[in-house]
């Protein structure tokens, strides 16, 4: 896994987070459910953006990536 570049408007350490994502096609299962990521600062709370994605890797890329 890349390493998370610190917050750019606050420094701060970023985590990677993740959460259970539900479609009707599967059981209501929090330990079986496809998993979305995203990126967040452990200071000021700023995401990676709007989107979550589904692999770890994508989230830290655009975590990353910002300018």
């Amino acid at each position: 896994m890349d390493e998370l570049k610190p917050c750019p408007f606050c420094g701060e350490e970023a985590e990677l987070i993740s959460y259970p994502f539900y479609t009707y096609l599967k059981p209501y299962n929090p330990e079986t459910a496809d998993k979305k990521y995203y990126v967040q600062c452990k200071g000021c709370a700023t995401q990676c953006g709007a989107l979550a994605y589904n692999i770890p890797g994508a989230a830290i890329a655009a975590w990353n990536r910002r300018k």
